[in-house]
């Protein structure tokens, strides 16, 4: 399980010590895709995962609100990550992908 599931992380901004986010990581089970735009390779990863595109959830890391998985992932996107867990990085292997969604979806009936 993801060690940060449910849990609430307060972000200091060392330079600006008036801005703090407040983040409840939640909702990290499945498929996700950690992206953010431009970026070539999340481009050619979300070419590749067009036919998961739908048992995939893709967090653009960009925005403010996942500032968390930025400051972890910036250097390293696409990140996927399958029930909070890490599973690869830069470039997507959709079979490998694939055959973790198959067996996820058969432990969980």
């Amino acid at each position: 399980p993801c060690p940060l599931l449910n849990e609430t992380i307060i972000i200091y901004n060392t330079k600006r010590p008036e801005r703090i986010f407040t983040v409840i990581v939640t909702d990290l089970l499945g498929a996700v895709c950690f992206l953010q735009d431009p970026c070539p390779l999340c481009d050619e990863a979300k070419e590749n995962l067009e036919p998961l595109k739908h048992r995939v959830r893709q967090v653009d890391i960009s925005l403010p609100e996942n500032r968390l998985w930025y400051d972890r992932y910036r250097w390293d996107i696409p990140v996927f990550h399958l029930n909070g867990q890490f599973v690869m990085k830069h470039r997507v292997d959709v079979v490998l992908l694939q055959q973790l969604l198959q067996d996820m979806e058969t432990n969980n009936r």
